[in-house]
């Protein structure tokens, strides 16, 4: 009896191991983090900056966005906030259309230095529809005019190994007069996900508890 005992919580623990490592797992749906820099490209009153990417059948639960900004004004304060926000691809040839929920947060330009560091922002747990493109945008309605050289991120041009399930590249506004494809650059920042648990990881949680209720309840009888 106690063999079984034994093996029977062996069995349990690969089970919930198992369950677990079904149930939290962190995906990067883009991520051009560690590329280097080709050029800069500005966020203005005028000018906005966004990245693509695409959720797959599991993996739609954004968890954390980071982008990269900086400035390379000496005297920053006051002149506003880089905003940045989810929008689905519903706009012309797939740009960005309409917003999805309320903006994932805000940058102020008094806080870059002019060096391109991350800004990451974690814990949306934000739902997306899966196998749907959508965008992360970097735009600005608070920064005065003129407000060139106040915010800008980062482009690359080699994105091997580093977008992943079917991320299309990066956009901007040019002047406030729609949003324009560049198919061979990329904007430097990450999306993540948090895979959604697929109906027999419940499954396997659900029979891992079972069998453990069942130990417990011959063990007290044992005992008794």
């Amino acid at each position: 009896m106690k063999l079984q005992l034994r093996s029977l919580t062996a069995t349990l623990a690969v089970l919930f191991s198992l369950a677990s490592s079904s149930m939290v797992r962190a995906v990067d749906l883009y991520n051009t983090l560690s590329k280097p820099v080709d050029i800069w490209t500005q966020v203005s009153s005028s000018t906005g900056v966004g990245l693509s990417f695409k959720t797959t059948p599991t993996e739609y639960l954004i968890d954390t966005v980071t982008v990269k900004l900086a400035n390379d004004v000496l005297s920053p304060a006051g002149y506003g906030n880089v905003t940045i926000a989810i929008y689905n691809a519903s706009g012309a040839n797939s740009t960005p259309g309409s917003i999805v929920g309320t903006p994932i947060g805000s940058v102020p330009v008094s806080s870059l230095t002019t060096t391109l560091t991350d800004f990451s922002f974690t814990g949306l747990n934000r739902t997306l529809s899966p196998s749907t493109n959508y965008w992360i945008t970097l735009t600005s309605t608070d920064m005065p005019p003129n407000s060139s050289g106040y915010a800008w991120t980062g482009i690359i041009s080699d994105s091997s190994g580093t977008l992943t399930t079917g991320s299309l590249g990066s956009t901007f506004n040019p002047s406030g007069s729609g949003w324009s494809t560049f198919n061979n650059y990329w904007v430097q920042g990450s999306v993540s996900t948090v895979a959604v648990p697929e109906p027999t990881t419940h499954a396997l949680a659900a029979i891992a508890t079972g069998m453990m209720a069942a130990v417990a309840r011959r063990r007290k009888a044992r005992m008794g």
